[in-house]
């Protein structure tokens, strides 16, 4: 399809929102390269293909939130600076200040998909209202909802700017449910 821009100023051709891929890829090889690991080893580490980990440095390919999560934790490196990254700057940056402990209570035992519905009907957004925002497909918006499919990072980016949700809220959710649980050297 045609690329479309959306109110929230990232551009989509395919419905799905789209990083600055030459910033955040730097970050993340930066991260690892700190740490003195080869993409080999995170991959052991992480469970993430040492090609993904390489596209995803190299050719800014978006990655999962999860994987994102994932290397995010292992470098020491702050969702939220990526998250900065990914804000186009006609959107405000640093959204996630806030007191560290806010919210996190309501959300321990609720799904990722089950926040980002709640945080759509805190603003009283039909899937086809949300879609006309945010550029993502109302089919998608659903599957993300019910858990079926996970979003990629810059889609769930967008998400929380738009349905005012901490990026770091969903992350512990994920990490509190052990999604983002790296395996052990001996798995």
């Amino acid at each position: 399809g045609l690329p479309i821009t959306t109110p929230c100023g990232i551009t989509s051709s395919d419905g799905t929102a789209q990083m600055k891929h030459e910033d955040f890829g730097a970050v993340l090889k930066t991260g690892r390269t700190a740490k003195r690991l080869s993409t080999r080893e995170v991959s052991s580490l992480t469970g993430i293909s040492y090609s993904s980990i390489s596209k995803y440095e190299n050719e800014g390919i978006d990655p999962s939130f999860v994987y994102m999560i994932l290397m995010c934790d292992l470098y020491e490196i702050d969702l939220n600076d990526i998250a900065n990254i990914v804000r186009p700057s006609s959107r405000h940056r640093n959204l996630h200040t806030k007191p560290v402990s806010s919210g996190r209570h309501k959300m321990r035992d609720t799904s990722l998909g089950q926040a980002l519905k709640a945080g759509r009907g805190c603003l009283r957004l039909s899937t086809r209202a949300a879609e006309a925002i945010t550029g993502i497909s109302n089919v998608n918006l659903s599957r993300y909802e019910t858990d079926t499919t996970m979003p990629s990072f810059a889609t769930t980016v967008l998400m929380c700017d738009v349905y005012s949700i901490y990026i770091d809220d969903l992350a512990n959710i994920l990490r509190d449910h052990g999604i983002t649980k790296r395996p052990s050297r001996h798995d």
